[in-house]
């Protein structure tokens, strides 16, 4: 079984930022939600994926939603 991926913060224990993005895309929802979580972390880290770590089952999949989030904030 693999071991969840948590922090505190605010002093509640919730899942990281990186597993929450690979948790959105194993689901593969809501594309809204998968598109403005990415671009959210692409605004707050200087315009960069840098220190997500994307599965390589995910790749192609991150890869659609990469391009949508580098361009959300430009509209």
């Amino acid at each position: 079984m693999e071991e969840l991926e948590c922090e505190e913060r605010n002093g509640l224990v919730c899942t990281t930022v990186n597993r929450t993005i690979i948790d959105l895309l194993e689901k593969n929802g809501d594309e809204k939600i998968i598109t403005v979580s990415l671009a959210n972390y692409y605004d707050e880290h200087n315009e960069s994926f840098d220190g997500l770590e994307i599965p390589e089952y995910l790749q192609s999949r991150f890869e659609k939603y990469k391009t949508w989030a580098m361009e959300y904030y430009e509209e």
